[in-house]
């Protein structure tokens, strides 16, 4: 549980995009909250929310391990990383 704490605080100090995709995530906490849908509409609503958080870490992992074998500029890898983002904050 520790390092899991570590990594979000890692994700939330060194990623951009992790850090607005969660001030999403709050600002949609908040306003479900208040609003009235039904228990299963807002866990199933959570739940997207969720996983659009995990699919943006996954993608920083990619870009991580990427980074690592290669640490040169390569114009392929460049540009399957940054076309992750869009389509990864479109699935839910």
């Amino acid at each position: 549980m520790v390092a899991y704490l570590k990594g979000l605080g890692h994700a939330s100090a060194h990623e951009a995009v992790f850090r607005k995709e969660l001030a999403r995530v709050g600002i949609l906490s908040l306003v479900l909250i208040f609003l009235p849908p039904s228990m299963i509409w807002k866990g199933l609503l959570f739940f997207a929310a969720g996983l659009v958080l995990m699919v943006e870490l996954l993608n920083s992992a990619i870009e991580a391990v990427v980074d690592l074998v290669s640490p040169d500029y390569h114009d392929p890898a460049g540009q399957k990383i940054w076309a992750v983002p869009p389509y990864s904050s479109a699935c839910p």
